[in-house]
């Protein structure tokens, strides 16, 4: 790494971004969704199958799990547009409640503008990982995790459609 590289690496801007997130809560650009992450685990790093084996969740987060391993194995994004067919009524329901939260926290309808694929898989697994550790309710918003699972089936649904260029996620055929 050179020395100019360092610098870029510590400017102001790229601090910024791994402290505040991504996105942009004032543009309708697509892709501009904003998410505060800083400073919470990339589970995503981690091949679907590997979380597989390791958590303990409800039979649909289950299938979920399966479905994304599908799409990470083949890469086919229609895998992904029917990620949602696996998510209860109740859950669904629970999601609306989360993404009316999520309309307060940063703005109505952000998170249709579309963020990268991998930001909303690493919130997925977080919360599948804290319903497998027996945690039930999310401390920050105070919901129940599975319906943040929903809320992410949901974006990763809708993404497979109107935001395919957010696919930024680890595909295990791809040889790139």
């Amino acid at each position: 790494m050179t020395e100019d590289s360092r610098v870029n690496e510590y400017s102001s801007a790229n601090i910024c971004e791994r402290v505040l997130g991504i996105g942009d809560v004032n543009s309708n650009e697509p892709g501009s969704g904003a998410r505060y992450n800083a400073g919470k685990p990339e589970l995503a790093q981690i091949p679907i199958n590997t979380w597989q084996e390791r958590l303990s969740v409800p039979y649909w987060i289950e299938d979920v799990l399966v479905t994304l391993d599908n799409y990470q194995r083949l890469g086919n994004l229609a895998t992904l547009a029917h990620l949602v067919d696996h998510v209860p009524l109740e859950a669904m329901i629970g999601a609306c409640r989360v993404f009316s939260y999520g309309a307060k926290k940063y703005a109505q309808w952000n998170w249709t503008k579309g963020m990268p694929f991998s930001e909303v898989a690493n919130s997925l697994l977080r919360h599948a990982a804290s319903i497998s550790s027996d945690e039930i309710v999310d401390e920050e918003s105070g919901f129940n995790h599975e319906w943040h699972v929903a809320c992410n089936v949901v974006m990763l649904s809708h993404y497979a459609v109107h935001y395919p260029e957010g696919a930024d996620w680890l595909c295990m055929n791809d040889k790139s």
